[in-house]
């Protein structure tokens, strides 16, 4: 079992100390976080207390914010040597303990000149940042990622060059890809890449995407996902039904029969076929790809209504602006995650290019109706984003004991 020890002042981070170990217990278990290392019984040395409690400890998590260098009396409290967080980072330093500086919103790594002698070594450990605010569970699953790695490969980290030399290991950076190290003043944070090029891609899509490290944690994030918002996948279907009935009627309505074909008539009956579908248990099971082809079959048939419209004597150029407004409005209740939304996206823009390319309208409607079609897709994309971000936190607050 692991041993995670959260090291932070009361006064600078105390609530969101405890948001970030409510977080981790229910990854590792509430015996392996230990956060209360300043509760010292009376009469006993906190150097020793800490030593001992930071004697079984796998990962220190430093709690960094606005106020953690602290002040009394004029001086830094960091400097003082008796400040119980300085110890706590000296004695990880001189065990080998591996540190992970968390940054609390924007707050800045502390640099050298604000820091004693003996944790210079401190100021340059790259450091996740945490934000307390609709980021934090994705913050703090980039962190356990980390922690992953730290605690499945057994690194250790090693005193700092001026100290007196435990063992010859390099000292570690903890490697995560949006890590901050710390700068001179005024010069800008950078980003210290550690992972290889293949693990580094990895990352950088589970946090595009908003996944979850843990698989199974995942999987029971889309059984969730799916509980909540299959029904707006059946709604929006049930819109296109609706769009499409509106569409036969004002086909009705025009005096130019000729053009009313039995195949005609059959399209305007296709977006029925999704939503009978969307009630049977296999696309409840695959609702993500069923969602998906939906989609596509969505675009392409509303590219061929607005094509087909356009021969009709009721037809007017406004409708083409109404018609990708109620595509766009219609595409945004489809509960796909960001990830399928990523590669189906463009996908959809391709066939919709290809589509108005090979349609007879002129060239600048084909760039018109284009530009409308990537404005509905940016509108999709960020509604799925903020309504999936909004579920990852719901699904969290939901399995917390």
């Amino acid at each position: 079992m692991p041993r995670i020890t959260v090291s932070y002042r009361r006064a600078d981070s105390d609530a969101i100390t405890g948001r970030i170990f409510d977080r981790l217990a229910l990854h590792y278990g509430k015996e392996s976080v230990f956060r209360d290392i300043d509760n010292i019984p009376p009469g006993i040395d906190f150097r020793k207390f800490i030593n001992d409690v930071l004697q079984e400890t796998d990962v220190l998590l430093v709690v960094i914010g606005q106020r953690w260098v602290g002040s009394r009396g004029g001086q830094a409290r960091i400097s003082d040597e008796s400040d119980p967080v300085r110890i706590e980072i000296e004695t990880a330093i001189g065990r080998s303990i591996p540190i992970i500086p968390l940054l609390i919103a924007n707050t800045r790594m502390p640099n050298t000149s604000q820091l004693p002698k003996t944790l210079k070594a401190f100021a340059f450990l790259n450091a996740l940042r945490i934000d307390p605010g609709q980021d934090f569970d994705h913050h703090t699953d980039r962190l356990i990622r980390a922690m992953d790695r730290i605690l499945g490969g057994g690194i250790r980290l090693s005193r700092p060059a001026d100290g007196p030399a435990l063992e010859p290991k390099p000292m570690l950076a903890c490697t995560e890809p949006s890590a901050t190290r710390a700068e001179p003043d005024g010069a800008p944070h950078r980003t210290a890449f550690g992972l290889s090029k293949r693990g580094w891609l990895r990352e950088v899509w589970r946090n595009i995407t908003l996944a979850f490290a843990d698989e199974k944690r995942e999987a029971a994030f889309i059984d969730f996902y799916r509980s909540h918002a299959y029904w707006q996948g059946q709604l929006a279907q049930a819109l296109a039904v609706a769009i499409a009935l509106v569409s036969s009627f004002m086909d009705l309505l025009d005096p130019d029969t000729s053009r009313l074909t039995a195949a005609h008539h059959i399209i305007d009956l296709l977006p029925f076929l999704p939503l009978a579908l969307s009630f049977t248990a296999p696309a409840r099971r695959f609702w993500q790809s069923f969602f998906a082809l939906s989609a596509l079959f969505g675009t392409l048939w509303a590219l061929a209504m607005l094509q087909f419209a356009q021969t009709a004597s009721w037809y007017h150029p406004g409708y083409v602006v109404t018609g990708y407004v109620s595509y766009a409005a219609t595409a945004s209740l489809v509960p796909l995650t960001v990830a399928n939304f990523l590669w189906l996206g463009p996908l959809l823009l391709l066939v919709g290019l290809v589509s108005l390319l090979t349609s007879p309208i002129s060239p600048v409607l084909v760039a018109i109706e284009f530009c409308l079609l990537t404005i509905s897709g940016a509108i999709v994309i960020s509604v799925a984003y903020a309504r999936e971000t909004t579920m990852r936190q719901l699904f969290v607050a939901s399995r917390r004991p």
